[in-house]
């Protein structure tokens, strides 16, 4: 499990894949999956429904959602939006269009507040524990705060970052450009 398979990695290469091919409908999955979105399974079910019924690709459910309930609707819909703002960025330098996906989807937030929010889970499990390695909690928060940049998660989404900016390649040589890089083949294909 290399740097490419970490969740956080491929959630932003979905997108990308996604730019390249919306008719690819495991990364289509995977991005309405993503935690910050707060889209719930059961609309993410209910799309699925729609296409399986209606023998179309999940993108296309989106275009034109039926027999769905008004909070699914509006998920759909914000969802929908989200996809065009960032397919009006796709010429973007792919650093800066990972980095606008980042901010638009709320994603490195959603890394930074659950980073935070384990190691609070963590330092009151090691309180109960009797152990002395936790954060006293009058320093802690605002040390929590700070090392959630540093977050393993966070540090990833940087590294991707990083290796987009090395080499000004299209999304797709990008994309191919992993594959090789980690023997991903299905990230390649299309």
């Amino acid at each position: 499990s290399g740097f490419y398979y970490q969740p956080e990695v491929l959630n932003f290469l979905a997108f990308l894949k996604l730019l390249t091919n919306p008719y690819d409908n495991e990364s289509f999955l995977r991005c309405i999956r993503l935690p910050s979105l707060k889209i719930s399974e059961k609309t993410v079910e209910k799309i699925i429904k729609q296409s399986e019924s209606e023998n179309i690709p999940l993108f296309e459910v989106i275009t034109k959602p039926k027999k769905m309930p008004k909070d699914a609707l509006d998920a759909i819909q914000q969802f929908k939006k989200l996809l065009e703002k960032i397919e009006k960025r796709k010429e973007d330098h792919l650093d800066q269009l990972i980095d606008y996906i980042a901010q638009a989807t709320g994603y490195t937030k959603y890394l930074k507040q659950t980073y935070i929010e384990k190691q609070k889970h963590l330092a009151e499990t090691q309180k109960l524990a009797g152990e002395e390695s936790y954060l006293p909690p009058k320093k802690s928060l605002k040390k929590k705060k700070k090392s959630a940049n540093h977050s393993p998660e966070i540090q990833n989404f940087e590294a991707l970052k990083a290796s987009a900016k090395q080499k000004r390649f299209s999304i797709l040589e990008f994309i191919h450009h992993i594959a090789l890089m980690d023997g991903l083949d299905h990230l390649s294909q299309q």
